[in-house]
């Protein structure tokens, strides 16, 4: 391992340093990523198996096999194990082949064999260019961003696991973990985001207890993932997931968004409840369907300004949902549904998915309440050479879902609808090349004018390095 990296290091400071007067800065790092694709080739450490249950392995492989290399790649988003995404969707074209989507992570068996420790992490440098239309358009932007993870599980047997992970970004932005090139040469800061205990008890096999700051357990759309929750959210609580066998999954949370103490009675605790279940069925022709209904329920969301100043997209009416006017309070409650489903299949050789997702608030102050999206993607990122292609549909209404949580890939978190569409390509064992463009346009007249814009384009280049 030392030499490859010393490799690695010696011959992209060759590279750079022969090319850096003569190109420009994407065309460096679009010529980067192949090379440094082709050196990776091969080179990752093989699987080793997990001490925990197949069914048991909710947490474990979600944090070992986290897809740093994309967020489009299985039925399910980071947050699910291997064991769900092969049995909810991914045996016709998930990257995950049941033993993970990573098979370079480090074990190390520790004295008294008691314990096992595994080491993950991936590393992201992109380049991503925003583009303006529109009468009071400003300036287009180019920027360069990167994003770095590092975790550890600690096995001690196997019904008893804790973990941790930490990772780049601003500590108070719980959407994003990239750090924009920026700040006069700073340093960069660097959070836990996750801390957790895993108790899969040998008395009811399949349940999966889980505590503290962890990944959200759900089944997400399958080509593009983070309308409802970003792949990024770590919430705090306690989650149940159990798993009676391959077709059925079901998942439970309770999550703390904020404790309030100065005034109880009127202001109280703001909370979040979650129920989700999910089933697969296999078809006659090869095929599966793929079905979810996930329920996320918000308690006194609205009563002061806390959460909107603690997270800056919560606080923009302009790019969520509706306030009363300030920063104070919403309008609407947040009683949300989500459907799910997806259909995957075979096309000669190349695997293929067809998805559809809704979601509608209950909660509502108004009819903008619902969205939905359509996509599909096709081809697979296993091996070396292997390229994917994606393309979503999506139209969310302003108050359909909670701002606050949802993606930060769009300039929009709802009132919007738009397009995204790219292609993954594998060049190695621990190497994959996305390269994507992201397009939306408002529903509604904008809150204020420097939002009003009229169509938005985002262009982005993706090297993702796993480790």
């Amino acid at each position: 391992m030392t030499h490859s990296w010393r490799a690695f290091a010696k011959d992209m400071y060759t590279f750079i340093w022969e090319i850096e007067m003569s190109l420009s800065y994407f065309t460096r790092l679009l010529m980067g990523i192949a090379a440094l694709g082709l050196l990776n080739a091969g080179s990752a450490r093989s699987d080793e198996p997990s001490r925990l249950p197949v069914v048991g392995r909710t947490l474990t492989d979600a944090l070992r096999n986290e897809e740093a290399q994309s967020d489009f790649f299985s039925v399910s988003t980071h947050v699910t194990d291997a064991s769900v995404v092969s049995n909810f969707g991914g045996s016709k074209g998930c990257d995950c082949d049941g033993k993970g989507c990573y098979d370079c992570d480090q074990q190390l068996e520790l004295p008294g064999n008691t314990c096992v420790l595994s080491f993950f992490g991936d590393f992201r440098l992109r380049h991503e260019s925003q583009f303006k239309t529109g009468p009071l358009t400003s300036h287009n932007r180019h920027r360069q961003r990167l994003r770095f993870r590092f975790g550890a599980n600690f096995e001690f047997s196997d019904q008893l696991m804790v973990g941790f992970r930490a990772r780049t970004g601003n500590p108070d932005d719980p959407n994003s973990p990239h750090r924009t090139f920026d700040g006069a040469f700073n340093s960069v800061d660097f959070n836990l985001d996750r801390a957790f205990v895993q108790y899969d008890p040998y008395w009811l096999p399949g349940l999966s207890v889980i505590g503290g700051k962890a990944s959200t357990q759900f089944v997400t759309n399958p080509v593009y993932s983070e309308l409802v929750w970003d792949d990024d959210i770590n919430p705090e609580g306690l989650a149940l997931v159990y798993e009676p066998g391959d077709m059925l999954r079901f998942v439970t949370g309770a999550y703390i968004v904020e404790e309030r103490h100065a005034n109880p009675g009127v202001n109280e605790d703001t909370n979040l409840l979650t129920a989700q279940l999910t089933g697969r069925r296999e078809l006659s022709n090869g095929a599966e369907l793929v079905g979810s209904l996930g329920f996320y329920y918000y308690t006194e969301l609205s009563p002061d300004a806390t959460l909107l100043a603690e997270n800056a997209p919560m606080g923009n009416g302009n790019l969520g949902n509706l306030t009363d006017g300030g920063v104070t309070r919403y309008l609407s409650d947040f009683e949300i549904w989500n459907a799910i489903v997806a259909y995957n299949t075979t096309v000669g050789c190349t695997p293929v998915v067809l998805s559809g997702e809704y979601m509608k608030n209950e909660g509502a102050v108004n009819d903008d309440d619902d969205g939905y999206a359509i996509g599909f993607k096709a081809g697979q990122t296993k091996e070396s050479g292997d390229r994917q292609l994606f393309y979503q549909y999506q139209d969310i209404e302003q108050e359909a879902i909670f701002a606050g949580f949802s993606n930060d890939d769009f300039p929009y978190q709802t009132n919007f609808r738009g397009h995204v569409i790219g292609v993954n390509q594998k060049l190695g064992k621990a190497t994959i090349v996305r390269i994507w463009a992201l397009n939306s346009e408002r529903i509604l007249a904008p809150a204020a004018p420097v939002f009003a814009d009229s169509s938005r384009w985002t262009l982005r280049a993706d090297w993702n390095i796993k480790f």
